[in-house]
């Protein structure tokens, strides 16, 4: 087996999409529990008010981050993946137009920072938190010119870099000294090392950008890249805006409790993100040339995504007060509820992940934009009415209400516009998943250790599907 053939070169369809989630697994995966472990550490070293403060720091940059991007990135990948011919004439104006919105933004932060800032600690992590992300935009832009040519090794490597130094110079930071100001500036320092590898090795695509400005031109980048940026926006309300909006109803203290409780939520939405990007660009020419060959790629994916999101939802809601006990200790025991929450998230948002990718890539724009918005808005509603009522749990509430409605509104849309069926594929998950919780809940019972709980369990749910002869496994 040629592994270099495999890893590195493109030459079938099932190569490149096996190709590319390897490469995307392996640079996000390594790369996020590296970072989960500095963050894991940080948290306890803090406390849970300066914890808070980091927290309610990097939600501002996740903001900023998405609302500078204004869609560009994604509307890059589809567009050069069906149009190879065309790369050199779209790259230039779409590179404009993203840098030009990043200046546009970090200025606009700079200015508005100290009325966004509770206290003086914050106001210094909010300007520090502009450099992690303006490392972040140019790294996601790269990123999105790797995935057009499907060469996300590429991609893979900056974000590995990008987090070992990010752990690197976080935890030489705290060990210097153990503030929230000096961990921000070690994530930043660490953050620019992917940047900066992603625009050595791309060299010749970051050189282009547009000379001659065509407003013509700009508005159809930006009609097209719409939809792309409602989405992500969406996706950055839903995660960051309780966090915000915590900040401003309770104290720091209870802003950290609860990102406590989100981080390892966030962690898990890389799985069905990383699939999505791995299938989009075949999606983006199947839905073009080959209909029924797209439904099926689509169907399958999403099978794919809730083959593993449902049994760890309900291992998250029946293990959570253990799981949040081993990862910070009891200082954050008042999580758990929350996480429980959360981890039923996990189920709905990996499916509306692939199924939004396929509505981008089937030209369902207008269904996309009416989604954005039901989330965004349902997601703020929510948290301003459960907040004052029930606080860090009504904001995991909020999350999972807006979710469970919003997936249900973009799966009707589906089926609508093109008769895609889940059911078919689901039946042997949801048995396994089920007969795996209540093996769970026996284990659970009997008080064995939560790192005893977990392999046996997800050995029981894997042995069942192999039984069963599940066919996505042959995926």
């Amino acid at each position: 087996m040629d592994l270099k053939k495999i890893l590195l070169n493109n030459s079938s369809p099932r190569q490149t999409i096996i190709k590319n989630i390897f490469w995307l697994f392996s640079g996000q995966t390594i790369g996020r529990l590296l970072r989960a472990l500095l963050l894991i550490y940080a948290a306890r070293l803090l406390g849970a008010e300066s914890w808070g403060a980091f927290s309610y720091a990097l939600s501002i940059a996740a903001f900023l981050s998405i609302f500078a991007d204004l869609g560009i990135n994604a509307f890059i990948t589809k567009e050069a993946s069906c149009l190879e011919n065309n790369v050199k004439g779209l790259i230039p104006l779409a590179s404009t137009i993203k840098f030009s919105a990043l200046i546009f933004f970090i200025f606009l932060t700079a200015i508005i920072s100290p009325f966004i800032s509770k206290t003086e600690e914050v106001k210094w992590l909010i300007l520090v938190s502009l450099i992690i992300f303006t490392f972040d935009s140019i790294r996601d832009f790269g990123s999105s010119l790797a995935r057009a040519r499907e060469r996300m090794e590429f991609e893979s490597f900056a974000n590995i870099l990008s987090n070992v130094f990010i752990v690197i110079f976080g935890f030489t930071a705290m060990a210097l000294n153990p503030t929230s100001f000096y961990l921000a500036s070690g994530y930043a320092l660490g953050n620019s090392i992917g940047a900066l590898f992603l625009i050595f090795r791309l060299r010749e695509r970051f050189t282009y950008f547009s000379k001659n400005i065509s407003l013509k031109e700009i508005k159809h980048i930006l009609r097209a890249s719409l939809p792309f940026c409602l989405t992500a926006v969406m996706g950055a309300v839903m995660i960051n805006s309780d966090i915000v909006i915590l900040w401003w109803f309770s104290s720091a203290r209870e802003t950290g409790i609860y990102s406590a409780a989100q981080k390892p939520i966030q962690l898990l939405y890389l799985v069905p993100s990383l699939i999505a990007a791995s299938f989009f660009p075949l999606m983006s020419r199947l839905a073009k040339t080959q209909k029924e060959k797209f439904k099926e790629i689509t169907a399958k994916a999403s099978s794919l995504v809730i083959l593993f999101s449902l049994p760890i939802s309900l291992g998250g809601i029946i293990l959570g007060s253990n799981i949040i006990n081993l990862l910070y200790g009891q200082e954050y025991a008042a999580a758990a509820l929350s996480f429980k929450l959360l981890a039923a998230t996990f189920v709905l948002v990996s499916p509306s992940i692939i199924l939004g990718n396929a509505a981008f890539a089937a030209g369902l724009e207008k269904s996309l934009i009416s989604y954005s918005l039901a989330g965004m808005l349902g997601n703020i509603i929510l948290d301003f009415a459960l907040i004052p009522y029930f606080g860090i749990a009504g904001c995991a509430l909020a999350t999972l209400i807006n979710q469970l409605i919003i997936t249900a509104f973009l799966k009707i849309k589906m089926k609508k516009a093109t008769g895609l069926l889940l059911f078919p594929y689901l039946k042997k998950i949801i048995f396994s998943s089920l007969v795996m919780s209540l093996f769970t809940l026996l284990l659970f019972s009997l008080n064995l250790n939560i790192l005893i709980i977990i392999p046996a369990s997800a050995a029981l749910y894997f042995f069942l599907l192999f039984s069963l002869k599940e066919n996505l496994l042959n995926f």
